[in-house]
């Protein structure tokens, strides 16, 4: 048996269960615009892509074209995928506006009891509502609107934040160790994940999935689905082959819960499952493993 290269000691790996070599998330946005859904915050604006043009936006025309493309996730994208994930009966982990939990009860309900049980983390209360932009009250008060609206639907109590856009400040990851989270979503230094010190607090940061995500790969380009599934088969080989890394897709239910898309996971899923030490995990699930394996925390500072 070769040695192990001498690079392998240098990166953040894990110990997953039952042996498993790897550990695989299917990350699911669902993403409601807050002002979209009439509840536009000063200062915020929308995410959503527009199809009319500026001036028209301005004189505070509806942008009829672009909230349905983002209903889409709702009336049709989430569904499809809940029906893959509960057909392959595998795991994955949620990430929902809260908007989305409040108005839609039922798609959380459905996605978080399938089949298996699954995750459900925290996207703020609209993908337009950004913690930057919200002082440390307000910021406060958003998640835990988000948690009761998600614990409601749902009955158990989120664990995970991820930020729309990824896009935080320190102010942020103060009031999640605050609020007692266990761990979140925004982070890109490395593959896995480590832990934060926040003031005597430990917080599991883990990585956004920047390599195997729909908008990156599809939404935003003229790529073809097929690179889609590309770029998780070459990810995977690769970590598969390190050991004790995660890799993560992120599909988000208004993009990749198109029949295309639909199509991609799909393969996706078998190609992961072609392999017998594969972990299907949740966030939560791996965040716990990080936390109770690691002995070095990274101090958190601003």
């Amino acid at each position: 048996m070769e040695p192990e290269p001498e690079y392998l000691k240098r990166l953040p790996r894990y110990q997953w269960p039952n042996g498993a070599r790897i550990a695989v998330v299917m990350q699911v946005p669902f993403e409601i615009s807050a002002e979209a859904a009439g509840q536009t915050i000063e200062g915020h604006g929308s995410t959503i892509v527009p199809a009319l043009p500026p001036d028209i936006l301005a004189t505070g025309e509806r942008d009829v074209l672009a909230e349905s493309m983002e209903s889409y996730g709702a009336e049709v994208g989430m569904w499809r995928l809940i029906g893959l994930l509960d057909r392959h009966e595998i795991t994955g982990t949620g990430v929902f506006s809260g908007i989305a939990a409040e108005r839609h009860p039922e798609i959380a309900d459905a996605f978080a009891h399938g089949t298996v049980e699954r995750e459900i983390c925290l996207h703020s209360w609209g993908q337009d509502v950004r913690s930057y932009r919200l002082d440390r009250e307000e910021l406060r008060r958003t998640i835990r609107r988000c948690l009761t609206a998600v614990e409601a639907a749902t009955g158990v109590r989120p664990v995970g934040w991820v930020s729309p856009g990824a896009s935080f400040l320190s102010e942020t990851i103060e009031v999640l160790a605050e609020e007692g989270f266990l761990y979140q979503g925004d982070y890109a230094n490395n593959d896995s994940g480590d832990v934060l010190d926040v003031a005597g607090r430990r917080l599991v940061r883990m990585s956004v999935p920047w390599d195997v995500n729909d908008y990156f790969w599809y939404a935003h380009t003229f790529n073809p689905p097929s690179a889609f599934v590309e770029a998780f088969a070459r990810t995977f080989d690769i970590l598969h082959a390190e050991g004790g890394q995660v890799v993560a897709a992120a599909v988000h239910a208004s993009v990749f819960g198109r029949p295309l898309g639909v199509w991609a996971l799909d393969q996706c899923i078998e190609y992961a499952k072609g392999h017998s030490d594969v972990w299907f995990a949740t966030r939560e699930a791996i965040a716990r493993c990080i936390l109770e394996q690691s002995t070095v925390t990274v101090p958190h500072t601003r």
